[in-house]
């Protein structure tokens, strides 16, 4: 399929998402990440990543990494605060995910394994842990 525009990409990749878990309920978290990851590679390429400097790469994974403990809040729900994140910590984030650590999300990176995101256990003041994942712009 190829490179495709960010603005396509949301509708292909839930499509995806959704055929891989319906087609395989037989199993588990982690393999359909597998399969997912492997039909994504070739899709993507992030050309924010590949064009920026080292230096706004590692300060993109610092601010990233201060996240860790004190950012995010005791709520119940947390609808729009990836929108906070991006405005107040990660300014060259292009999407930020946050699901909580019960929910036994596998995360792989695709591409590469320095970029063009970061994935961290982060946690709230209650110690609730959840896994941060922030795309670079």
């Amino acid at each position: 399929m190829g490179q495709i525009e960010s603005m396509e990409w949301k509708p292909i990749v839930e499509n995806l998402v959704h055929r891989i878990q319906d087609r395989n309920v037989h199993l588990n978290n982690s393999q359909k990440a597998d399969m997912l990851k492997d039909a994504l590679e070739s899709l993507f390429e992030n050309k924010g990543w590949s064009g920026a400097s080292q230096n706004s790469r590692n300060q993109f994974i610092e601010q990233v990494q201060s996240c860790k403990r004190g950012v995010i809040p005791s709520w119940q729900d947390y609808r729009g605060f990836p929108n906070i994140l991006i405005n107040d910590n990660i300014p060259n984030a292009g999407f930020v995910t946050l699901i909580r650590d019960d929910q036994n999300a596998q995360v792989r990176s695709i591409n590469c394994e320095d970029g063009p995101g970061k994935w961290i256990k982060a946690e709230n003041g209650a110690r609730e842990e959840f896994d941060l994942i922030v795309g670079y712009k």
